[in-house]
């Protein structure tokens, strides 16, 4: 195994793998960076910054692949760390948060429902759970039930259902496009625009609206 010291030579390795790779008639498919900072050489520089992501999006197109980037969040939240982290969120197709769960001992989540969730491709977030599988010494896909709720809703708070229908009241109409009931909800709920995306996912999920066309023409409409 070889170490490379400096972010320009781990950068120069990167390429020079993909290159021969494609030489030989093995092109990649998708590359994971995992701890893209080691590809810079200060995270809280602005031009270093932009230089890297820039590389990233350069080797992407280049060599016709996905690149998936890891990246820890600043201690005790979600948010990107530093620059490099901002620009990389600016520019990403997805943006999604793996976090420990505790209340379901260690299973791992993978999700887009947080500040700077992220999923240019998709109207559904992502909601998947791992565990560790100590046959395999690996995480594997596991299945995850949010325990059911049985005390009533507190003072003030609106139900899903009642949402929709006041959006759609308020829309003057059985149908609307994505962006517009997205906006409205917005209004309503008074929530972050993840967890609208993610509450117009659970209506659809529990029969309250209808999905119809595709991303970029997507209509929902209210059930009867």
């Amino acid at each position: 195994m070889i170490e490379l010291e400096t972010a320009e030579q781990r950068r120069n390795g990167i390429r020079l793998l993909l290159t021969e790779s494609l030489k030989q008639g093995a092109p990649f498919d998708y590359l994971i960076l995992d701890g893209c900072l080691d590809l810079t050489t200060d995270m809280n520089d602005s031009k270093d910054a932009v230089l890297v992501v820039r590389w990233i999006r350069k080797l992407a197109s280049e060599f016709n692949l996905a690149i998936i980037c890891t990246l820890h969040p600043n201690k005790n939240t979600s948010t990107a760390a530093g620059h490099f982290g901002s620009f990389l969120h600016r520019y990403s197709r997805a943006f999604l948060l793996l976090q420990t769960m505790e209340q379901a001992d260690g299973m791992r989540q993978l999700t887009s429902d947080f500040d700077l969730g992220k999923l240019s491709h998709s109207h559904h977030p992502v909601e998947k759970y791992f565990n560790w599988d100590t046959e395999k010494d690996f995480f594997m896909p596991a299945d995850y039930h949010t325990p059911i709720q049985t005390e009533q809703p507190k003072a003030g708070q609106v139900q899903l259902s009642d949402i929709i229908k006041k959006a759609f009241t308020k829309l003057m109409s059985t149908q609307a496009s994505s962006m517009a009931l997205k906006k409205v909800v917005l209004e309503i709920s008074h929530e972050n625009e993840s967890k609208v995306k993610r509450m117009l996912s659970d209506a659809v999920e529990f029969g309250y609206i209808r999905l119809e066309g595709d991303r970029r023409n997507a209509t929902y409409h209210l059930s009867s």
